[in-house]
């Protein structure tokens, strides 16, 4: 068996006999954490109902008992898996009011991102590409709408503001993004794996 430490979480491995006394095991979580793995084999245990008088006949004295094997538990760390945007988290952090959408020009929209796997374990590391830009549903002061865009009935193109995204390095991400343009703006915020360096 498999278990969370600190968790009901109980994980029933498969198993495969792969001759010669050699067995393979194999399980699946999607919990991120420490686990504490057990491997059991039955063996046959005698004893003696009383060590001092070897009288017990050997049905009595004689049962199947599931024991760990050598090294058993062991301990095993599941990491969390690559990010996954639509897991991510934001929490708004440029007002004391964490439902407050409105900012002023010329003020820093701040956001604390936090970086999580598909099955929405927070990531504990850094490294992950994270970028942060507003686009305004109005068009950009001054822009033209170029016969393309008129052709498809869209209006000229809105001006769009990136920001800044820095690594805490502990699976969080502060963000940060001025626009010195009033209007509504949408928000938007990518992330990605970044490959891992050999």
């Amino acid at each position: 068996s498999v278990s969370c430490d600190s968790s009901p979480i109980v994980i029933k491995p498969t198993s495969k006999a792969l001759g010669n006394g050699r067995f393979s095991f194999s399980y699946q979580t999607e919990v991120a954490g420490t686990y504490t793995a057990r491997v059991r084999m039955a063996t046959r245990v005698t004893r003696s109902r009383d060590p001092f008088k070897f009288t017990a006949s050997e049905e009595e004295r004689t049962s199947i008992e599931m024991l760990d094997i050598g090294g058993s538990p062991f301990t095993i760390n599941v990491a969390p898996g690559p990010v996954h945007p639509p897991a991510c988290g934001v929490r708004w952090t440029s007002s004391k009011d964490p439902t407050a959408r409105d900012v002023t020009v010329g003020a820093k929209l701040k956001l604390c991102i936090q970086s999580r796997d598909r099955f929405f374990n927070e990531r504990f590391d850094g490294g992950d590409l994270m970028t942060i830009m507003l686009k305004s549903f109005a068009p950009a002061p001054g822009a033209v709408q170029s016969e393309k865009r008129h052709h498809l009935g869209l209006p000229a193109d809105p001006l769009v503001v990136t920001g800044e995204v820095r690594d805490n390095h502990d699976g969080s991400y502060a963000a940060e993004v001025t626009t010195t343009v009033s209007g509504e703006y949408g928000l938007f915020i990518h992330a990605a794996s970044q490959p891992k360096k050999a």
